[in-house]
């Protein structure tokens, strides 16, 4: 497997190279929810400046379901910084399938800028469970 991770003060780095599969994400990502199983919030940095990862588009939304399911109810942000254009855009499918789940997801360039990302405000759920709305509040 070609994911790496550790984990320290509710912040989990995970580390993609090379050739990994579905599988091997689901893996990775549940030995890190369990790691933080007393967290009330995640803040999870991927970097993955080379790895082979080529998903179809079923299965980058089946990525989306899964991280909702896992996250179910904790306010989480997920960053992801890549260097292909290939990645960056499954990154842009993901955060289009993470819309209505309970965790935020961006994609990034610059892993300045997604640890910054992590860092702001905490990623939060309504009572009811789901994302709050990101619409703007209309000037009244």
């Amino acid at each position: 497997m070609a994911l790496t991770y550790s984990v320290e003060d509710n912040r989990a780095l995970v580390v993609a190279e090379g050739d990994f599969t579905f599988d091997d994400i689901q893996a990775a990502f549940s030995d890190v929810r369990s790691e933080c199983a007393d967290s009330e919030t995640f803040r999870i940095l991927i970097v993955d400046h080379a790895s082979a990862f080529d998903p179809s588009e079923d299965e980058v939304r089946e990525l989306a379901k899964f991280w909702g399911r896992l996250f179910r109810g904790v306010p989480t942000r997920i960053a992801l910084v890549v260097a292909r254009e290939l990645h960056y855009g499954i990154g842009r499918m993901i955060e289009v399938y993470a819309r209505p789940t309970d965790f935020r997801f961006r994609v990034f360039r610059e892993e300045d800028e997604g640890r910054a990302w992590l860092d702001a405000a905490p990623a939060q759920t309504s009572s009811d469970g789901s994302a709050p709305s990101t619409q703007p509040a209309s000037a009244g």
